[in-house]
């Protein structure tokens, strides 16, 4: 099952941010993680691979990772850019996420950036 289109309800933010455009989408209740295959039961169950990014453009292949598949484990092939709930949710409408092999140009230094702690 792929997930909703965009903009189309689960991956949006909450309150007065509701008009701003998400960079990236949350994996809905009910679609399935493309590693695992697992029927998702909660909202907000991992990342989709996809980033909309400030030129307007869109990367990624839409397909969604639940967090537990989203944690390092040998031999998997998600790759090095990882994200958590807590950072996905911490980001709200910048977060964005997407496979190693789905990155084009300049995604994975504005991701690590993205990532990056700011500064004290």
């Amino acid at each position: 099952e792929a997930p909703p289109a965009a903009g189309t309800g689960a991956g949006g933010a909450a309150g007065g941010e509701a008009k701003e455009r998400a960079a990236g989408k949350w994996l809905p209740k009910g679609c399935r993680c493309h590693q695992c295959r697992k029927k998702l039961t909660e909202d907000r169950a991992g990342a989709v691979c996809r980033r909309r990014r400030s030129d307007g453009s869109d990367g990624g292949c839409r397909k969604g990772v639940c967090w537990r598949c989203m944690k390092p484990t040998p031999g998997d092939s998600l790759g090095k850019v990882r994200t958590s709930k807590a950072e996905y949710e911490a980001l709200g409408t910048r977060a964005w996420w997407m496979h190693e092999a789905c990155l084009t140009g300049d995604d994975e230094r504005d991701y690590f950036v993205l990532m990056l702690p700011a500064p004290l």
